[in-house]
């Protein structure tokens, strides 16, 4: 085991580098999966307002396009860039507090290991 070995535990530290990959990809990941609901709900908007019968009566959609699952027409719109947010996804709590977490108790552990030899 590598914290057994006295050799390898000064080493420890740089094991803090480790969850920060993993926190891009998992806000890169949300900030995909904001477009979706973004998407999803002007779905649920148009579903739900007069722009429906409206198109049923003109035989073609009003207000909204049928392949466009990432909401592409919204992106210039200020909702959308303030729901959709690349930088908001990396300050989620949930995520946040858990890669910080992780790096900051691999700092503790490997400054322990530093200072105890």
């Amino acid at each position: 085991m590598s914290l057994g070995n006295p050799d390898l535990r000064q080493y420890f530290i740089f094991t803090a580098i480790i969850p920060i990959p993993f926190w891009v990809l998992n806000a890169r990941w949300t900030y995909f999966l904001r477009g979706f609901i973004f998407r999803q709900d002007k779905i649920a908007e148009f579903l739900n307002s007069d722009q429906l019968t409206e198109s049923f009566i003109q035989r073609k959609l009003i207000g909204i396009k049928v392949l466009d699952p990432r909401g592409v027409q919204y992106r210039k719109t200020e909702e959308y860039k303030k729901t959709v947010n690349l930088w908001r996804s990396f300050k989620y709590p949930e995520h946040s507090v858990l890669y910080l977490g992780l790096s900051l108790l691999s700092l503790l552990v490997g400054l322990y290991f530093i200072l105890s030899s």
